[in-house]
């Protein structure tokens, strides 16, 4: 079978557009009560805020105070937990880190420098699983969930992912990730370094990785995946300051580096609407804001940056433009007091929708029966396949709503598609039934339009198999091919007649005259080539005489790739060729007695004849037909013991 695999490893740098509104408001600080100083702490849905100190596990109800936050009314400025328990193991820990799952038959991951300890769906509920030794730092230990999975970072170092109660291990060597994310549904994780970034396929492939290097050392903060995009991002400090950067791991694997951010300090923190598309970075002295694109930043001075020990997401699920309370949820933890600071944070969609639709995923959704409730819209990616000799290319995004006959245009090039089988606010799909010499795509909704480059839109065959069968060349794909496509085959430097059978088979015929003994197959698929070198057997049309006879025969081979010099070998031993006409036919004499095989030499591959004589070999007079010394030995000896026994 034959496969390829490729790596893109692109860098796109876009300039950050930084914006004059402040997206920021600051709305209230919480004091928090526990036994000692917070060290790490996740937001849960139901306003369920969890933390841990050194020994203990802490649950705060949030609720009252999202409450009055949303009613304008007023609240106790302070919150004590409504449950705590102690941690398990040798208590208290120097250092924690505390993790979240988004189900609900598990709240999170706590990471000790001895154990991963999950936190079952009540709070007191935990299983351990421990390293084979005690890490002398935690900084390089990492975990994370989804349904029925966890990932996390051992040590010695090596990463653990358990599926169904089933543990698979893998050795990391002497240096920890800078970080560790999953997107558990494409089976993949995701593990930075400070050279580059690293995915580890689960599954069938587990095991494998694939790895690139931006060719710099410098350290990563975050691995916040995006499942939408296909994007796992992190905060770089580089010698240009902070930046942001995306690495994509749909179809193949490529850098984006969405540009420095112009601030000052240090990455602490990575946080991710994934519903609004908005992604926040906090550095040791500012908070910066912006979409997954990179674009409409906001940049806020933040004196407390040093204080905070982690940061999450309050996203309110409303669908109403003018509801949409969205909140940044950090924990201050000082020498003397620890707190939640809630900051709001508007959708980045332009104008709010114009006040005509909500933002979700970073696009705006419109109500219905407008169409132009904002101005971004956005490709992510295309696929195509081929069903019944057409292919079905499909666009995922965000569009604007309603999509239909009256405001929907699709263009391929300068050509509309006329056939447009499904549109929605994510999904546009359309039916292609001739090539069309372009790779860009434009889709227009009611005058606003959105343009996206492919070299993806016509799906090409995979060749699976390409080998000799008789005089024929036969090439096996993986999909079957399309009639319309404009596609050619080239042997050496001539092109050739083909069929296809059973819509995956090229069936090849070489010139009757060739000589050739290898030849390098070029297939074109649409302006699209690919090249396979295929070496052939001599193939025999003709053998005169087919019955030979023991006193040695002329014997004459015709048919097709004999090459530029054959040899011909008789029972392995040299056999002189008296002629050779135009490469298709050669002429030799059979010295008498029998043998077993002639074998043709065209200087790529042999082929082996079999030879058929008239007469049994124990007729012949030959040496070679004649019985060894050791055979005509023991045959006197049993004609003497049979004549002794006859005459006793």
């Amino acid at each position: 079978m034959i496969k390829y695999l490729i790596i893109f490893y692109l860098f796109i740098i876009y300039n950050f557009v930084v914006v004059d509104a402040n997206r920021f408001t600051f709305v209230k600080e919480v004091s928090l009560e526990s036994d000692s100083s917070i060290i790490s702490g996740i937001y849960k849905a139901s306003y369920q805020y969890y933390a841990v100190d050194g020994s203990k596990l802490y649950n705060f109800d949030l609720l009252d105070i999202f409450s009055s936050i949303s009613s304008g009314s007023t609240v106790s400025n302070q919150v004590s937990s409504i449950s705590s328990t102690l941690i398990p193991g040798e208590v208290p820990y120097s250092y924690l880190k505390l993790s979240k799952y988004n189900g609900t038959d598990v709240i999170g991951y706590i990471t000790t420098q001895k154990a991963v300890i999950q936190i079952g769906s009540t709070l007191n509920s935990f299983t351990t699983k421990p390293f084979e030794s005690t890490s002398p730092i935690i900084d390089n230990l990492w975990s994370t969930g989804g349904e029925n999975n966890l990932a996390y970072i051992g040590y010695p170092y090596s990463i653990n992912i358990i599926t169904d109660g089933e543990l698979k291990t893998r050795s990391l060597g002497q240096t920890g990730p800078l970080s560790l994310s999953c997107d558990f549904e494409e089976e993949k994780c995701f593990l930075a370094s400070k050279t580059g970034f690293s995915v580890l396929y689960l599954g069938n492939s587990w095991g494998s990785t694939i790895s690139s290097s931006t060719g710099s050392s410098n350290p990563r903060t975050g691995g916040i995946v995006s499942t939408r995009k296909r994007r796992v991002y992190y905060c770089v400090d580089s010698d240009d300051g902070v930046r942001l950067e995306a690495w994509s791991y749909f179809a193949s694997q490529r850098i984006t580096h969405l540009g420095s951010l112009g601030v000052t300090g240090t990455c602490k923190f990575v946080a991710f609407d994934e519903r609004m598309g908005q992604l926040f970075i906090l550095t040791t002295d500012t908070l910066v804001g912006m979409d997954t694109n990179g674009k409409n930043v906001n940049i806020t001075s933040f004196p407390d940056a040093p204080m905070i020990v982690s940061m999450d997401i309050v996203s309110n699920s409303s669908s109403d433009a003018n509801d949409q309370y969205n909140y940044l949820l950090m924990t201050r933890q000082s020498i003397s007091s620890k707190s939640l600071i809630i900051t709001k944070y508007n959708s980045f969609c332009p104008e709010l929708c114009n006040n005509n639709g909500y933002c979700s995923f970073g696009a705006c959704v419109c109500k219905s029966g407008n169409s132009r409730c904002g101005d971004s819209m956005e490709i992510l990616s295309l696929s195509s396949e081929v069903i019944n000799d057409i292919v079905y290319v499909t666009l995922q995004g965000f569009f604007h709503t309603p999509l239909d006959s009256t405001h929907l245009s699709v263009y391929l090039g300068s050509e509309t598609i006329q056939d447009i089988v499904i549109n929605n606010s994510s999904h546009v799909i359309f039916k292609l039934n001739k090539y069309i010499k372009s790779s860009s795509i434009t889709v227009d909704i009611n005058g606003l339009t959105i343009s996206f480059t492919s070299d993806d839109i016509y799906p090409y065959p995979e060749i699976d198999y390409l080998y000799q069968e008789n005089q024929y060349i036969i090439i096996n794909t993986s999909m079957a091919f399309v009639s319309w496509y404009e596609q050619s085959i080239v042997l050496d430097e001539s092109i050739v007649d083909y069929t296809i059978s059973n819509g995956t088979n090229i069936k090849v015929e070489p010139k009757d005259n060739t000589h050739s003994s290898s030849y390098r197959v070029i297939i074109t698929f649409n302006g699209v080539m690919v090249s396979y070198i295929l070496d052939m057997e001599a193939y025999i049309t003709e053998q005169l005489p087919t019955i030979l006879q023991k006193s040695g025969d002329p014997l004459i081979l015709r048919g097709l790739y004999f090459g530029l010099d054959p040899r011909l070998l008789l029972d392995g031993d040299p056999l002189v060729i008296s002629s050779f006409v135009s490469y298709s036919q050669i002429s030799t004499q059979l010295p008498s007695g029998i043998y077993n095989s002639l074998r043709v030499d065209n200087g790529s591959v042999n082929k082996t004849i079999t030879l058929v004589y008239s007469q049994s070999p124990n007729s012949s007079t030959s040496y070679h037909s004649l019985m060894s010394p050791l055979t005509t030995i023991i045959f006197n000896i049993l004609i003497l013991l049979l004549s002794y026994f006859l005459f006793i």
